[in-house]
């Protein structure tokens, strides 16, 4: 018969809750009939009331009884065993408690700060003959288990070292900047070793000392710690524990981090975080490592075993706390003093372990904490826990009180709650004024005077301009049913009111909290109200979004308590509560609880949603919410949980206001171009925080797949059509020319596309950045399909009455204008709207979609030859005539498929930002428009009031000044003193000043010299090689079979009479095919997968100097040996193409489009691209007159062709001088000593933007709108 044992739980935090609903789930449910466990007690430091919620919480019978003291259910008689889930810090204490009382004792992990108390409490549970444990839920896992049954089974051998990493990414700054959370609090024993580290020893321990038999050594211990310099706790911990063995010592490393995380997307993407290797074989386990998901055996004989283990919480199962709590259960059923799997030994041993690691690194935690004086509850009284439901009594509380947010797997008694920022939490070292002491009513019963020092900055919008000004005193004012009608602002030692915030329209005027987060500025308090407001001054009504901004966050609680007639408890940094689709938007938002007057009922309401869509405020009581549940990484959303009972939907609907337009006709673009974010931000009026949550709503995104098949789908016909034409004009060459056999009709038409690409690259590269990019995007596509069915559809008329070569050459040139364009605007394009991480990436997936473009030129081109061969000979030039058709037709339908999609790709955020809509030129001084005369007075009502004299109002800056603003006698007073204001939406416009300023006085031309340059160097060699001529092609295979002494027409690669036009034609195809695309396409996807991991400046500089060797050894091989083809130079092609994609040809593609402004972006890009196709019309016209990739096969030729050869390795090597002296990295400096691969993360566009100059360039700071 099963054994009932009841269970007092000491402490009513997540993770008591947690553990008490596991206590419910029933043993025999996992096979265990020997033990039934009953929930009897708890105890809570808040009172018996709280005691109580938890009880009723967690489903507790109705009999258990609820304490207001630990000591209280210590003396319980009917309490068998007590689980003690307090934070770690006061685990010594409370598990003394107990013991003394003579109750068995569960202690969460850690079990005590140092050994010492271990040791303590160990020899407290053997006097009192009590059963004592810490709480490693971990152990009990039947992962745990298998793995050491696996180790004992001697599967693996003998173990010989274990790594184990238990890491998360809290950033701590951020997170807690205030360092009293108890993740980076000395007092309370703060860190990531005691927290975290446990979890990383535990997995040490129990491979390398647990299954080791009676007699083993404690291992040798070597730590390394670095500091949290805030608090000086520890915020990454590397431990080498060596274990002495008779076969030899064996090795463990844990490691530990507040900085990192082990499994950084959560889906175990990073792999393992537990490698256990024996010499037979190695056994890795996958994190969490609380709570592992998988394992994979592999043993040297070849068997691989994948294990799963799922995670209980799917099902009302519970979260795996229930192994431990029935190995305490069933320790009492057998009488045994401690468990099984971890002996009380081994858990000294164990604090023992992190006791020396501190010492090593000398830190040490208060002595409070440290004592092992029992009881020591003077010095632990000021460690009081905190939870949520304290907040509804806490203004009736005279003990202050401290947040502690759940962490891992927690230990802490209060809920989870994040805070940015000290103020954000109650939990004060004295307790706070009630805000009501600090309203002061003066004219009447209805209105409440709030007087502010430093003063409050209101802003405000209208028409076209931003006003800022000061006040020191706001009047709030209430109809009698207490509703808000109006906010009357003015300055500290006046009464005539200055300006009127009504409210005549509103149900709930909940103004939104704004805190955005701006690493390289302090946070901003201000209350914002994004509905309409009706704001009245010097008689004048108009309609404004009035926002405060407050330089003390008392300031900021003060007026949002006196407007909502609510105490604001808090405010959470990191919240979201369970919805649908709004993740995104939760990330940057505040959750904020006001109390009602019943004392017992709150609003929960998002504070600072960032986008336009119906605001949702919802209004429950305490009871309903059973949590608060941390995220489970850094920077996360908080979750806020409620009861199963509670009726969310109906509240919804009672509580929903309408912001702003929720209505959006691009929600199907928005949805499908992520990083489309800047009219979600419209009704910012602080343009640099604007502009900041754009840019970090953009780099959140994930890697934009859409915009790169958008622009790629452009870059895959450019590479068709340009490419393709060098199978088909050929083909039309025998159809129109069959007896020319200079082939400088096909030379020209190619040099005509060139130029038309040139003028194209240039051309829309400007016109890009003076009218957007959106504008030119979608027309030149359209341009570059017209033309080349213009192509497909030339003809020499009847009887010759026109003439193709000039048709063709006419439509090549628009072809040509088209394909150019398509450079310089899908390369901005796509790196403005891609994340910073994901940038280059994103930019060489859509160059690769040339090289693939090109193959299936290639592959069409085979087709079409081969459909086409069942025609026969009986009338091969009509035939020919409609294979070339197809080959270049069939080019245009991926390009219609894209014509919808390029149309309705969104203008990019940057242009939107920074050359549409300059903020910085919006602001200017208010103070004319509100104040008198310059010299302080006011001529009108002749006022005594002065102010300090701004600066002048060609200066556009907000004065920080209290501006009396008196009343004005009409509204012609809104005029500006001084020049016109600039409005918000002030296009940049070029000058010749700013393009002096900064290409030539600030030395940025030499970046514009080096991104040209190179792409002409690089083109001027590749095209001058002659690749894709079809008699080179065949030359180089080893097939070309013509007689030196006769001249022969393009197409031509066979005069013996032994191949027909068909197989000549397919065998150029499959020359192309392998000697051109296999590289390319090779180095392409080389290059995707390491764009970012390898410092692109030095890669481009890298493959110059590899292709200079190719060129050298491909050269010297043409001038010494009489070969011209054959499998070696095949492979040397191969390698050369390769090295080419997998470097400068993708390298000077994407680094033009990084290195400059916005506002020159384009037109530099197309300046860069257009030098490479200048320096390919260039080589295209002396090969015309030299060639030096001829058709002969004479010896002397290809000593010829050797030397020109050469002569490009030259040239590769200047490219590679003027990249390293003329292109600044695209990526933060490598550590030194590190590899050349190593790069830092990759700059944003606005830090490059920046220039030589840095944060000194002048014409930055005039025309940049923020620099991140």
């Amino acid at each position: 018969m099963a054994r009932t044992i009841r269970w007092g739980i000491l402490a009513t935090g997540g993770i008591a809750k947690s553990f008490t609903q596991d206590l419910l789930v029933d043993p025999k449910t996992r096979g265990n009939d020997k033990v039934v466990h009953a929930v009897v007690a708890a105890a809570s430091s808040s009172g018996v009331a709280r005691a109580e919620d938890f009880l009723k919480t967690v489903g507790a019978p109705a009999d258990a009884k609820a304490y207001g003291t630990y000591q209280d259910l210590a003396n319980d008689p009917d309490v068998d065993i007590i689980y003690v889930a307090t934070p770690h810090s006061h685990h010594y204490q409370d598990s003394m408690l107990c013991l003394e009382a003579g109750k068995n004792v569960l202690c969460e992990k850690a079990f005590t700060v140092n050994a010492a108390q271990t040791r303590r409490l160990v020899e407290k549970a053997r006097e009192k003959n009590v059963f004592l444990m810490e709480a490693v839920w971990t152990r009990y896992f039947p992962i745990s288990i298998y793995v050491r049954d696996l180790i004992s089974s001697g599967r693996l051998g003998q173990v010989q070292r274990v790594f184990a990493d238990t890491s998360v990414n809290c950033d701590p700054e951020r997170t807690w900047p205030d360092g009293k959370h108890r993740m980076v609090n000395p007092d309370l024993a703060g860190g990531s070793l005691l927290d975290l580290g446990i979890y990383s020893l535990t997995w040490v321990f129990q491979t390398l000392y647990t299954t080791q038999p009676e007699g083993r050594q404690p291992p040798k211990v070597l730590g390394s710690i670095r500091k949290y310099p805030q608090t000086g706790v520890d915020e990454m911990t590397t431990i080498l524990l060596t274990f002495p063995r008779e076969e030899g010592d064996a090795h463990g490393i844990a490691s530990t981090t507040l900085r990192a995380d082990s499994d950084a997307d959560g889906k175990g993407t990073a792999g393992p975080a537990v490698r256990v290797q024996g010499d037979k074989g190695e056994l890795q386990v996958w994190p969490p490592l609380y709570r592992p998901t998988k394992s994979k055996l592999i043993l040297s004989d070849g068997t691989i075993e994948d294990k799963k283990w799922p995670q209980p919480g799917t099902d009302g199962e519970g979260l795996g706390m229930f192994w431990e709590a029935d190995e305490a259960a069933l320790a009492l059923v057998e009488g045994r003093k401690e468990g099984q799997f971890e002996s009380l030994e081994e858990s000294i041993v164990i604090m023992e372990v992190m006791d020396e690691v501190r010492k090593q690194n000398e830190l040490r935690y208060p002595d409070k904490i440290e004592t092992t004086d029992y009881p020591a509850w003077s010095v632990m009284s000021s460690l009081s826990h905190f939870n949520f439901h304290d907040f509804a009594d806490w203004q009736m509380q005279q003990t202050p009180r401290h947040s502690i947010s759940t962490v891992g797997s927690g230990t802490e008694e209060g809920a989870g709650i994040s805070f940015w920022d000290p103020s954000l939490s109650p939990a004060l070292s004295t307790p706070r004024t009630p805000p009501s002491s600090q309203i002061k009513p003066q004219r009447s019963e209805f209105c409440s005077t709030l007087l502010f020092n430093p003063p409050i900055a209101v802003s405000f919008a209208k028409g076209s301009s931003v006003f800022k000004l000061k006040y020191g005193r706001v009047e709030v004012r209430k109809d009698a049913a207490g509703n808000l009608r109006s906010l009357e602002l003015s300055d500290h030692d006046r009464f005539d009111t200055s300006l009127i915030h009504n409210f005549p329209n509103t149900r709930l005027p909940i103004p939104h909290l704004e805190r955005p987060y701006i690493a390289t500025q302090p946070s901003t308090f201000r209350v914002s109200f994004l509905e309409e407001q009706t704001v009245q001054t010097a008689g004048t009504l108009f309609q404004a979004k009035p926002d405060y901004t407050f330089e003390k966050w008392e300031d900021c609680i003060r007026l949002q308590e006196a407007i909502l007639s609510q105490t604001v408890l808090f405010v959470a940094g990191i919240a979201q509560a369970k919805s649908k689709g709004r993740g995104e938007e939760c990330i940057s938002q505040n959750l904020r609880v006001l109390q009602s007057r019943s004392g017992r009922q709150i609003i929960l309401f998002f504070a600072n949603s960032q986008r336009k869509e119906a605001k949702k405020y919802v209004s429950v009581s305490l009871d309903s919410i059973d949590q608060f549940d941390a995220g489970k990484k850094a920077n996360k959303p908080v979750v806020l949980k409620l009861g199963n009972s509670t009726d969310v939907t109906t509240a919804l609907k009672t509580l929903t206001i309408q912001f702003l337009d929720e209505h959006d006709q691009m929600v199907f673009l928005r949805r499908l171009y992520k990083t489309d974010r800047v009219r979600e931000f419209d009704h910012e009026q602080d343009r640099v925080v604007r502009a900041q949550q754009i840019y970090a709503t953009i780099d959140r995104q994930p890697f934009q797949w859409i915009v790169v098949l958008v622009a790629g789908i452009g870059f895959f016909l450019d590479g068709y059509t340009l490419f393709a034409s060098n199978i088909a004009l050929p083909m039309l060459s025998y159809v129109y020319w069959p007896t020319e056999t200079s082939g400088r009709r096909v030379t020209y038409i190619n040099i005509a596309t060139l130029a038309g690409t040139l003028f194209g690259q240039v051309f829309f590269g400007i016109l890009a950045d003076k009218h957007g990019r959106k504008r030119m995007y979608g027309v030149e596509l359209v341009l570059l399909i017209a033309a080349t069915l213009g192509v497909v559809m030339c003809s020499t008329g009847v009887d010759g009455s026109m003439n193709v070569f000039a048709w063709i050459t006419f439509w090549r040139v628009l072809v040509g204008i088209g394909v150019g364009a398509d450079y310089p605007l899908s390369a901005v394009i796509t790196a403005e709207l891609a994340p910073t991480k994901h940038r280059p990436r994103m930019m060489a997936s859509v160059f690769f979609m040339q090289p693939l473009g090109q193959i299936a030129g290639n592959i069409v081109s085979l087709i079409v030859v081969a459909a086409s061969q069942s025609q026969g000979d009986d009338n091969l030039p009509r035939t020919v005539d409609v294979m070339w058709r197809w080959v270049i037709g069939l080019g245009v339908v991926p390009g219609v498929l894209a014509v919808a999609f390029r149309f309705a790709i969104p203008e990019t955020p940057r242009f939107l930002l920074e050359i549409e809509d300059d903020p910085i030129k919006a602001e200017f001084d208010a103070t004319p428009l509100f104040g008198g005369d310059r010299d302080g007075t006011n001529t009108e009502l002749e006022s005594a009031a002065t102010w300090e004299s701004p600066p002048s109002a060609a200066s556009h800056s907000f004065d920080d000044v209290i501006l009396p603003a008196p009343m004005m006698p009409d509204s012609s007073q809104w005029t500006p003193m001084g020049p016109p204001p600039v409005t918000l939406n002030s296009k940049w416009q070029l000058s010749r000043e700013d393009i002096i300023q900064y290409f030539w006085n600030e030395g940025n031309w030499r970046t514009l010299f080096g991104t040209a340059s190179t792409w002409l160097l690089l083109d001027f060699s590749f095209y001058g090689i002659g690749l894709s001529s079809p008699q080179f092609l065949a030359k180089t295979w080893g097939n070309l079979r013509l007689s030196n002494d006769t001249p022969h027409p393009p197409w031509e690669i066979d005069d013996t009479g032994t191949k027909s036009l068909y197989q000549q034609l397919m065998a150029t195809s499959v020359h192309a095919l392998v000697i051109l695309n296999v590289g390319s396409f090779l180095g392409m996807v080389i290059m995707i997968l390491f764009a970012s991991r390898v410092n692109r400046v030095t890669l481009q500089k890298v493959g110059f100097c590899v292709l200079a060797i190719i060129f050298v050894i491909l050269g010297s091989i043409f001038i010494a040996l009489p070969i011209s083809g054959g499998p070696g130079i095949i492979a040397m092609y191969i390698i050369a193409q390769t090295a080419f994609n997998f470097g400068p040809n993708a390298t000077t593609y994407i680094i033009s489009a990084e290195a400059f402004p916005t506002r020159f972006r384009s037109s530099c890009h197309g300046i860069s691209a257009g030098a490479g196709k200048l320096g390919s019309i260039l080589v295209q016209i002396f090969s015309a007159y030299y060639k030096f990739g001829s058709s002969s096969t004479s010896h002397h030729s290809s000593k010829r062709y050797g030397t020109i050869i050469i002569v490009f390795a030259v040239v590769m090597l200047v490219g590679a001088v003027i990249t390293h002296f003329m292109i600044p990295d695209m990526q933060e400096k490598r550590e030194k000593g590190s590899g050349w691969t190593t790069v830092g993360r990759n700059k944003t566009l606005e830090e490059l933007a920046l220039g030589r100059m840095g944060a000194r360039s002048q014409s930055i700071a005039r025309a940049r709108r923020v620099q991140r």
